[in-house]
């Protein structure tokens, strides 16, 4: 059971028809589930729901505070030593509530998914998103620990889901995003299916940066088509495309007042110019 992991989303009928819930919160509390299968409690940024809803952060703290409020999850924050700054939050599935019982964040309370799994360090979490949590900013480099021993999973991890939306972040053409999101996690759900697309993403950046010309294809359609597996030139800056047109010839025009001057008059035209000029001064 260790070796795999679930990611299916759970809404229990108590959550689901809780008219003191919003759609939305139960749609989070879906997520949350999911998430705190990989080690009893999900750990992910407000910044990170945010991003995966299309919302603002303010949005999803509300949200959180409505479970929160009715019993469904506890939320603990860890702070940093001597200081009143957030290092990281852990929020847990609480069991189902009843009328009478009110839930302290003491451990035996907790629902905690997956028992067997491995702890991993603390130095390893991802510090929830406000304005004095500390995101991860780099790509493709902190996936390896959490998306292990997946050659069997059918849904892409929540890893894969927040991998996505740093390289959202780093996408020059923002268009589509769901779109986006939906190939890529198609095509992309463990670290091993990842490999190809590295070398490709960053190759392609860099050829973006090179040629100014260039306008970037939209990232569905990127991932879409597979051109993270083509060869890009990285070896010269392009100011024009290979495919410009050719310059149009330009040909010069007649002088026409030239040609005028340059033309003699026949006997037959300088005889007429005469006849009128003798008419004009009064002789036969």
């Amino acid at each position: 059971m260790n070796e795999h992991r679930g990611f299916y989303a759970i809404i229990p009928a108590i959550v689901r028809y809780d008219n003191q819930l919003n759609g939305n919160a139960k749609l989070l509390y879906g997520e949350l589930t999911a998430l705190a299968n990989e080690r009893g409690y999900c750990w992910a940024t407000n910044q990170y729901f945010a991003s995966l809803y299309n919302v603002s952060k303010r949005t999803i703290i509300s949200w959180m505070k409505q479970l929160e409020k009715r019993k469904y999850i506890k939320i603990q924050v860890f702070y940093k030593p001597d200081s009143k700054i957030v290092d990281r939050r852990h929020i847990y599935i609480l069991p189902f509530p009843t009328d009478t019982e009110f839930y302290t964040p003491s451990e035996e309370n907790f629902i905690t998914y997956g028992k067997n799994l491995h702890e991993g360090g603390e130095e390893n979490f991802t510090t929830p998103g406000e304005e004095n949590f500390t995101e991860n900013n780099t790509l493709f480099n902190n996936t390896e620990n959490n998306t292990k021993n997946k050659k069997n999973s059918v849904e892409p991890s929540s890893t894969m889901s927040e991998l996505f939306e740093k390289i959202w972040q780093t996408y020059p053409k923002k268009t589509n995003k769901k779109k986006a999101r939906e190939q890529f996690l198609k095509k992309f759900k463990t670290e091993e299916d990842l490999e190809p697309f590295k070398k490709g993403y960053k190759d392609y950046l860099a050829y973006i940066k090179l040629n100014d010309w260039y306008h970037p294809q939209e990232l569905f359609r990127w991932i879409r088509d597979d051109r993270y597996n083509d060869e890009y030139d990285l070896s010269q800056t392009n100011k024009q495309p290979a495919y410009s047109k050719a310059p149009l010839r330009q040909e010069k025009l007649p002088n026409w007042n030239g040609m005028q001057e340059d033309v003699p008059l026949s006997p037959e035209e300088l005889a007429e110019l005469e006849r009128q000029k003798q008419e004009l001064l009064g002789g036969e």
